[in-house]
């Protein structure tokens, strides 16, 4: 059995394909973390695998883009 980290920015293009990776990881029997942010914290611990918070500078909630980052608003495109 290993111990494995998966880590993933708490997007949810980024943190589903990797969910299914836990899942089999566990399902293998191997010891899994999953370090994301706190709104896929009850998926992850649906995998079995056990969450790991990223620290609260680099957790936001991907559902509102321009909350989290607000000075992408109003910018069009690759450069704003």
């Amino acid at each position: 059995m290993s111990s494995l980290l998966l880590c993933s920015t708490p997007v949810r293009g980024h943190v589903t394909p990797l969910l299914a990776v836990a899942r089999a990881l566990v399902g293998a029997g191997h010891d899994v973390r999953f370090l994301t942010g706190r709104t896929y914290r009850e998926a992850v611990e649906q995998t079995g695998a056990r969450w790991c918070a990223l620290p609260a500078e680099a957790d936001y909630d991907d559902s509102d883009m321009d909350a989290a980052f607000p000075a992408r608003v109003g910018r069009t495109g690759a450069a704003g």
